[in-house]
């Protein structure tokens, strides 16, 4: 994340008076709607990493579950630090406090320290949630190597090689590391590169999903379980259509920005006036998109699973009994459906739940398709 700080220069001509006073129009409304999307980040969140502490019908205690708290996690920092001191930023900028003697190292070091913990809390989240694709291609392609490759001290590993990363990058200029040489890592290592393997990761979960249906479509032996298998496979495409839309509508406009700010637009100082305006107030509307993916992440990755929804709804409701949750809410979303699902018998269902161990549930036709195994 970097914000630009203008230096003290004399009034703009008149013919950019007006494209000024909009850009500073645009940090202040940046900064009013950033602190409203800090809190919906931190309540969404919190609610997340609330159902799964207090974990009322004992459904997450998968090793998955700790990438969905180290995602949630993440978003939460994010919220409640990176978000509050941009809008400060921003308003700052409005009010013009770099332009004020008495206020400007202190702006200027809060921009540096916001920019600082950015690259800690975003480049995790993003690291999470490539995690988190790697463990649904795994449950669908190698069923049976899942619980050997996704257990609690592998993920528990992966979380702190993360953290450690991301904490250590975020440090590099204080190692001596050229600022432009970290920006460089940024932008091709943690922003496209990791684009680039979510992209190919969605592609492969769904060409994986369907050789897992072509697998099992031989235990369909009725009209009626065929037909559930129809409406399984439409509802994982539009989840996984929706996850990579969610991704490429939040994230591409910062991407653009980040790889034109390194290869065209590096040296901003010796850009002319209006550019610098232009270039600014583009940074601005980008990072309000982007924010809006933390605060959206709970709604995405965890809320459309209906086992977090009644957890939820347990919870506020402070233990009372919820006649619309299920008697059981499976932790292992794996088995299949029933025979009165399905329309086979108990052996069929059993097998079919063997060779079914994905991480999407195959017995629950209202659940979304892409429910990972948490």
């Amino acid at each position: 994340m970097n914000n630009t700080t203008h230096e003290q220069r004399p009034p703009p001509p008149p013919e950019l008076a007006s494209l000024e006073n909009t850009v500073d129009l645009a940090h202040l409304i940046s900064g009013i709607y950033i602190s409203i999307i800090a809190v919906l980040t931190i309540n969404g969140n919190g609610l997340l990493l609330l159902a799964i502490i207090k974990d009322p019908f004992k459904s997450f205690r998968t090793p998955t579950t700790l990438f969905v708290v180290g995602l949630a996690v993440a978003d939460v920092l994010t919220g409640a630090v990176v978000e509050p001191l941009t809008a400060y930023i921003y308003i700052g900028h409005y009010l013009k406090f770099h332009l004020n003697p008495d206020k400007r190292k202190a702006f200027i070091d809060c921009a540096y320290f916001t920019s600082q913990i950015s690259f800690v809390t975003m480049n995790a989240s993003f690291l999470i949630l490539l995690a988190l694709t790697f463990c649904q291609y795994v449950a669908i392609s190698f069923p049976h190597k899942h619980r050997s490759i996704v257990n609690h001290r592998n993920v528990m590993t992966a979380l702190i090689v993360i953290a450690i990363y991301s904490v250590l990058f975020s440090l590099l200029p204080e190692y001596n590391v050229p600022l432009r040489l970290k920006m460089e890592i940024d932008v091709l290592l943690n922003t496209n590169a990791i684009a680039l393997v979510l992209l190919l990761s969605y592609g492969l979960l769904y060409r994986a999903y369907h050789l897992h249906l072509s697998r099992v479509s031989s235990l369909d032996e009725n009209q009626a379980a065929r037909a559930l298998r129809r409406e399984q496979e439409r509802e994982f495409t539009v989840a996984n259509l929706l996850l990579v839309s969610f991704f490429l509508v939040f994230t591409l406009p910062s991407m653009i920005l980040w790889n034109l700010r390194l290869y065209k637009y590096y040296d901003t100082r010796s850009l002319p006036f209006d550019q610098q305006l232009r270039l600014s107030l583009a940074t601005a509307l980008a990072f309000d998109v982007l924010f809006m993916k933390f605060a959206l992440d709970p709604c995405i990755y965890a809320w459309r699973l209906s086992k977090y929804r009644h957890a939820i709804k347990k919870i506020i409701k402070c233990g009372q009994d919820v006649s619309e949750i299920d008697a059981s809410i499976p932790t292992n979303t794996t088995s299949l459906a029933s025979s009165r699902h399905a329309g086979v018998d108990r052996k069929k269902g059993q097998e079919r739940g063997r060779s079914g161990s994905t991480a999407f549930p195959l017995n629950l036709p209202h659940q979304s398709m892409a429910e990972p195994e948490f």
